[in-house]
Protein backbone atom coordinates (compact mmCIF):
# COMPACT_ATOMS: atom_id res chain seq x y z
CA UNK A 1 0.00 0.00 0.00
CA UNK A 2 2.72 2.63 0.84
CA UNK A 3 4.60 1.94 -2.92
CA UNK A 4 1.15 2.36 -4.45
CA UNK A 5 0.87 5.59 -2.22
CA UNK A 6 4.03 6.85 -3.16
CA UNK A 7 3.68 6.00 -6.55
CA UNK A 8 0.42 8.02 -7.02
CA UNK A 9 2.04 10.77 -5.19
CA UNK A 10 5.13 10.86 -7.41
CA UNK A 11 2.46 10.70 -10.80
CA UNK A 12 0.39 13.51 -9.18
CA UNK A 13 3.64 15.82 -8.18
CA UNK A 14 4.32 15.23 -12.33
CA UNK A 15 1.03 15.99 -13.38
CA UNK A 16 0.97 19.26 -11.76
CA UNK A 17 4.52 19.85 -13.61
CA UNK A 18 3.34 18.67 -16.67
CA UNK A 19 0.38 20.70 -16.77
CA UNK A 20 2.61 24.23 -15.62
CA UNK A 21 4.73 23.78 -18.22
CA UNK A 22 1.89 22.99 -21.01
CA UNK A 23 -0.06 26.21 -19.96
CA UNK A 24 3.67 28.57 -19.82
CA UNK A 25 4.22 27.06 -23.21
CA UNK A 26 0.30 27.99 -24.61
CA UNK A 27 0.57 31.31 -22.39
CA UNK A 28 4.13 32.25 -24.15
CA UNK A 29 2.52 31.03 -27.75
CA UNK A 30 -0.43 33.32 -26.88
CA UNK A 31 2.07 36.75 -26.20
CA UNK A 32 3.96 36.06 -29.50
CA UNK A 33 0.82 35.70 -31.47
CA UNK A 34 -0.81 38.50 -30.06
CA UNK A 35 2.84 40.90 -30.09
CA UNK A 36 2.70 39.50 -34.19
CA UNK A 37 -0.93 40.69 -34.30
CA UNK A 38 -2.00 36.93 -35.21
CA UNK A 39 -5.55 37.38 -33.85
CA UNK A 40 -6.71 33.95 -35.14
CA UNK A 41 -3.92 32.25 -33.45
CA UNK A 42 -4.13 33.98 -30.33
CA UNK A 43 -7.89 33.25 -30.09
CA UNK A 44 -7.45 29.42 -30.25
CA UNK A 45 -4.45 29.89 -27.74
CA UNK A 46 -6.81 31.41 -25.55
CA UNK A 47 -9.63 29.11 -26.33
CA UNK A 48 -7.52 26.13 -25.22
CA UNK A 49 -6.41 28.10 -21.79
CA UNK A 50 -9.69 28.81 -21.00
CA UNK A 51 -10.61 25.09 -21.30
CA UNK A 52 -14.46 24.12 -22.35
CA UNK A 53 -17.36 25.93 -21.42
CA UNK A 54 -20.31 25.23 -21.31
CA UNK A 55 -23.61 27.28 -20.33
CA UNK A 56 -25.88 26.10 -17.22
CA UNK A 57 -29.32 24.49 -18.41
CA UNK A 58 -32.55 26.65 -17.85
CA UNK A 59 -35.82 25.20 -17.65
CA UNK A 60 -38.20 26.16 -20.07
CA UNK A 61 -41.10 28.63 -18.37
CA UNK A 62 -44.51 28.61 -19.33
CA UNK A 63 -46.37 31.90 -20.05
CA UNK A 64 -47.10 31.97 -16.40
CA UNK A 65 -43.42 31.82 -15.76
CA UNK A 66 -43.68 28.01 -14.20
CA UNK A 67 -40.93 25.79 -15.09
CA UNK A 68 -41.24 22.96 -17.84
CA UNK A 69 -39.21 19.77 -17.18
CA UNK A 70 -40.99 17.35 -19.12
CA UNK A 71 -39.07 17.04 -22.34
CA UNK A 72 -42.46 16.79 -24.97
CA UNK A 73 -43.77 19.82 -22.96
CA UNK A 74 -41.10 22.10 -23.38
CA UNK A 75 -40.98 20.94 -27.08
CA UNK A 76 -44.63 21.82 -26.95
CA UNK A 77 -43.67 25.17 -25.43
CA UNK A 78 -41.21 25.94 -28.00
CA UNK A 79 -42.85 25.19 -30.63
CA UNK A 80 -46.16 27.54 -29.30
CA UNK A 81 -43.42 30.55 -28.87
CA UNK A 82 -41.98 30.77 -32.44
CA UNK A 83 -45.91 29.94 -33.53
CA UNK A 84 -46.59 33.34 -31.90
CA UNK A 85 -43.43 35.26 -32.53
CA UNK A 86 -43.22 34.43 -36.39
CA UNK A 87 -46.91 34.98 -36.89
CA UNK A 88 -47.45 37.91 -36.07
CA UNK A 89 -48.61 40.95 -38.98
CA UNK A 90 -46.20 42.75 -40.92
CA UNK A 91 -45.34 45.82 -38.77
CA UNK A 92 -46.40 49.39 -40.40
CA UNK A 93 -43.43 50.57 -43.09
CA UNK A 94 -43.72 54.09 -43.48
CA UNK A 95 -42.38 55.65 -46.52
CA UNK A 96 -39.02 57.28 -46.99
CA UNK A 97 -39.40 61.27 -46.54
CA UNK A 98 -37.00 62.09 -49.09
CA UNK A 99 -35.12 60.53 -51.73
CA UNK A 100 -31.09 59.73 -51.06
CA UNK A 101 -28.97 60.53 -53.64
CA UNK A 102 -27.42 57.49 -55.13
CA UNK A 103 -24.90 58.20 -57.87
CA UNK A 104 -25.70 55.17 -60.36
CA UNK A 105 -22.74 56.27 -63.30
CA UNK A 106 -20.76 53.75 -64.51
CA UNK A 107 -17.29 53.27 -62.49
CA UNK A 108 -14.23 54.60 -64.54
CA UNK A 109 -11.08 51.96 -64.83
CA UNK A 110 -9.05 54.01 -62.50
CA UNK A 111 -11.80 53.83 -59.85
CA UNK A 112 -11.99 50.18 -60.42
CA UNK A 113 -7.95 49.31 -60.72
CA UNK A 114 -7.82 51.45 -57.08
CA UNK A 115 -10.69 49.36 -55.55
CA UNK A 116 -8.75 46.20 -56.68
CA UNK A 117 -5.74 47.28 -55.24
CA UNK A 118 -7.33 48.19 -52.01
CA UNK A 119 -8.52 44.38 -51.84
CA UNK A 120 -4.82 42.92 -52.45
CA UNK A 121 -3.92 45.08 -49.55
CA UNK A 122 -6.59 44.41 -47.12
CA UNK A 123 -5.55 40.22 -47.92
CA UNK A 124 -1.79 41.02 -47.85
CA UNK A 125 -2.55 42.53 -44.43
CA UNK A 126 -4.52 39.63 -43.38
CA UNK A 127 -1.40 36.68 -44.22
CA UNK A 128 0.70 38.96 -41.99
Amino acid sequence: MEQYNLAAKEVKVSIKKDRERFTKTLAEKAETAATAGHIKILYQTTKTLVGKYTRSEMPVKDIGGKAIFEKDAQAARWIEHFTSLLNRPPPEILEARRDLPINCDTSSHREIVDAIKQLNLGQQQAQI
